[in-house]
């Protein structure tokens, strides 16, 4: 498979605010409290935060480790 289609065939993710897909050459930045959301911009991020610290902060150590080993496997 050639770069460009490898690149179009990778797995994009979209902004938990606003829906904006992940560029092909781009990552989008994740909640480093849990990897869970995903955002395109620190504006969407700071929007979010006072609804998704109540579940970030929630969540157990063991719960994170588990969920961020899920996430490193499928991508």
């Amino acid at each position: 498979m050639n770069t460009a289609a490898a690149q179009a065939s990778a797995i994009r993710q979209c902004c938990s605010v606003c829906g904006k897909i992940e560029p092909v050459d781009t990552l989008f930045g994740q909640c480093t409290g849990c990897d869970l959301k995903v955002y395109c911009s620190s504006r969407c991020q700071k929007s979010d935060w006072p609804m998704h610290k109540v579940v970030c902060s929630g969540l157990e150590s063991a719960q994170l480790d588990e969920i961020q080993d899920f996430r490193r496997r499928i991508h």
